[in-house]
């Protein structure tokens, strides 16, 4: 089936690819992933071509992912129209000729700093290493709030609590940090994460214990959706929005845990009520 339909898939693919550049915050790096792993799935067998193939690819994305963050500062504030507000305010034809005239300058970008700025942007811990500093030597530990706080949100909808306060991540940063960031006003929204918060609330070693439960249940919704399903492609495709769910070290944790029940929630609707209605009719 893969074989049949190999052009369309490449088609498709690189047209996600493209026009996904053209968002605010750009996923090209997810199209990647998502075709490596379907890849992955439906191939049988693998020649020395394909492991080249494959390093080929790892290759490119890496150095995508070194040209996006140094074109991103003067792409953003293009895209926004010079405000401070993480929108997008010209068309994706406009977006893209823009992105093509800042990769041409790309020559004035030194390969080092270029790699030093995107491991720096993926390993995500200057704030954990100020929190650590931060908390509790000004700030005492906060003995399970956090985690609370973001679960009791999923239960507390704002139609019937209006009063509940909107996430401000920069402010938690700020707060537990003692660093000064700009906020939502610049257009900017800088989180903990949550490993950072379950360190804020339990110290060490004692945020492991919410992070291996968090890990547990992971591993068992993942094996729950793959498992109950209507068929295991469905299974799958169910999957793969799941994990981008939990991927990111730097999620603030009202937003994952939110996510997360959310996601379920909706994935055990769909799951009961659509899914099998559906397969039948696309096979037919």
């Amino acid at each position: 089936m893969f074989d049949e339909n190999r052009k369309l898939f490449y088609v498709i693919l690189v047209g996600e690819i493209i026009f996904s550049l053209t968002g605010y915050f750009s996923s090209f790096k997810d199209f990647f992933i998502v075709a490596i792993v379907l890849y992955l799935f439906v191939k049988k067998s693998y020649t020395y071509l394909n492991y080249i193939s494959f390093a080929a690819i790892i290759a490119l994305l890496f150095n995508l992912m070194i040209i996006w963050q140094y074109v991103k500062p003067e792409y953003r504030k293009y895209l926004s129209g010079g405000e401070n507000e993480q929108v997008v305010r010209v068309s994706k034809t406009e977006a893209l000729e823009k992105l093509y005239d800042l990769t041409a300058q790309t020559e004035n970008l030194k390969y080092q700093d270029g790699v030093t700025n995107l491991l720096d942007r993926l390993s995500y811990i200057d704030i954990f290493s100020a929190t650590i500093s931060y908390v509790p030597l000004n700030r005492p530990h906060e003995h399970g709030r956090l985690w609370f706080d973001a679960v009791k949100r999923v239960f507390m909808p704002r139609i019937l609590f209006p009063d509940k306060a909107a996430i401000d991540d920069t402010e938690k940063t700020i707060t537990y940090s003692g660093i000064g960031f700009a906020g939502s006003s610049s257009g900017t929204s800088v989180s903990l994460g949550y490993v950072t918060e379950s360190y804020v609330d339990f110290g060490f070693p004692g945020m492991l214990v919410p992070l291996c439960l968090w890990g547990i249940l992971i591993g068992l919704i993942y094996r729950y959706i793959t498992s109950n399903t209507y068929n295991r492609i469905w299974g799958f495709a169910f999957v793969v929005p799941f994990i981008f769910q939990i991927n990111l070290f730097e999620t603030a944790l009202d937003k994952l845990v939110g996510s997360f029940i959310a996601f379920f929630l909706i994935y055990l609707l769909l799951n009961k009520y659509i899914i099998e209605r559906l397969d039948n009719y696309l096979k037919n």
